[in-house]
């Protein structure tokens, strides 16, 4: 039996959970955790046909639970993997058990030597954390304390593997995660909207008529929406806007810097801000009424699948020099890199973009290295080896 968890519920990680546990049912039957059941259960189903049956139960996990919360990464995993066990105690299974985390930001624990006790089944995740590549701690003795060691409970006996999905990193990785690597796919669903249900959800989309440039998601002040409004009002004669569509963290802006993307949305007649959650597809729907996307996510080294959606679609990106991203977006010319936020450089790119179009690379290769057909064949093959060592267990 695969057990695939997932704690959070914004972004990429309910397209994430919705096709890792389509991809496990083709194996196994699943038991599904996740903070929203039924619409995970309703995404799966638009996945595909399911091969097993698969169980929805919603994850007893609340970060308000933590005493620190995540200021301390190791009681965030501690908590979350003792909910974990304890779901799972409660239903009793007698069968192997293989768990699947859609996510660990950190591998933090502890109590590293009382792992197994804590989680006592095999278990994988996909790491989301290139910082371990990018950054080296000023203080590296604080590895050797295993409750601060962010990567602590990859060396756990029963950790089967670590999926990633910042390939360009592997050799990095390597050098501070002993267990497998696997490269994961950075799964997108490209399924397109009907422009009669795009235009029902954010209607006010179709009275602008000029070219529109991007931030797409779950919005917080480091996806650089205020570089790029001040970038546009910098600008004499501007002809194109802005389209930021997305839930907003609103808690990390101060209420100047909030007071001052309402107004210019509200004065600005070419751009227009979409405060809702967009789901796909929906989402790729509005991708495609972008002329480009602005990705200039800040100390953010990881990879993204909006870059995905962008070379499925065809649409120019700008990220800043740094990370996976930017990698990424040279090494297939998806678009543009800048090296700061200064509205100057933000304007010369947008202008060059608009002005002189982009000449994509081989996106072909970067879809196929995405592909999502392959989370199927990777589960499988890591479920397989779990069963194998069970038996040799017993």
């Amino acid at each position: 039996m695969i057990v695939v968890v997932e704690q959070n519920w914004v972004g990429h990680h309910p397209t994430y959970f919705s096709y890792i546990v389509h991809a496990a049912a083709q194996h196994s039957k699943v038991l599904a955790l996740c903070p929203e059941p039924e619409t995970a259960k309703r995404m799966v189903k638009e996945v595909g046909e399911l091969s097993n049956p698969v169980e929805f139960e919603a994850l007893d996990f609340i970060l308000d639970e933590i005493p620190i919360k995540r200021k301390l990464p190791a009681l965030y995993n501690l908590h979350l993997f003792s909910k974990v066990k304890n779901q799972l105690e409660e239903k009793g299974y007698d069968e192997t058990i293989y768990v699947l985390f859609c996510c660990l930001y950190h591998a933090s624990f502890p109590c590293y030597k009382n792992l197994e006790k804590v989680l006592p089944y095999s278990w994988s995740a996909l790491m989301i954390n290139a910082d371990i590549c990018e950054k080296q701690s000023t203080l590296p003795r604080l590895r050797t304390w295993r409750s601060l060691n962010p990567l602590r409970a990859y060396e756990a006996n029963n950790c089967q593997s670590l999926f990633f999905l910042e390939h360009e990193k592997e050799k990095e990785v390597h050098n501070v995660v002993k267990l497998p690597l696997i490269e994961f796919p950075d799964i997108c669903n490209f399924t397109l909207a009907s422009e009669e249900l795009l235009k029902s959800t954010i209607p006010e989309l179709f009275d602008i008529n000029s070219k529109l440039v991007g931030v797409l998601g779950h919005l917080s002040m480091s996806k650089s929406i205020l570089e790029l409004i001040r970038a546009a009002k910098s600008l004499v004669n501007r002809d194109w806007g802005i389209f930021v569509a997305g839930e907003l963290n609103k808690s990390s802006f101060s209420d100047q810097e909030y007071n001052e993307i309402l107004r210019f949305f509200k004065e600005d007649p070419y751009s227009l801000f979409y405060s809702k959650r967009i789901e796909e597809p929906v989402y790729n729907a509005a991708i495609k009424k972008l002329d480009i996307f602005f990705a200039c996510y800040q100390n953010f080294y990881r990879s993204s699948n909006n870059l995905v959606k962008c070379a499925k679609f065809k649409k120019p990106v700008i990220v800043l020099n740094h990370g996976c991203m930017e990698q990424r977006v040279s090494k297939y010319k998806l678009g543009k890199v800048i090296n700061t936020l200064d509205p100057k450089e933000i304007v010369n790119a947008i202008e060059g973009l608009l002005k002189e179009g982009h000449e994509f690379g081989d996106t072909a290769k970067f879809l196929d290295i995405n592909d999502v057909k392959k989370v199927s064949e990777i589960i499988g093959q890591e479920y397989s080896k779990v069963c194998l060592l069970n038996e040799d267990l017993n």
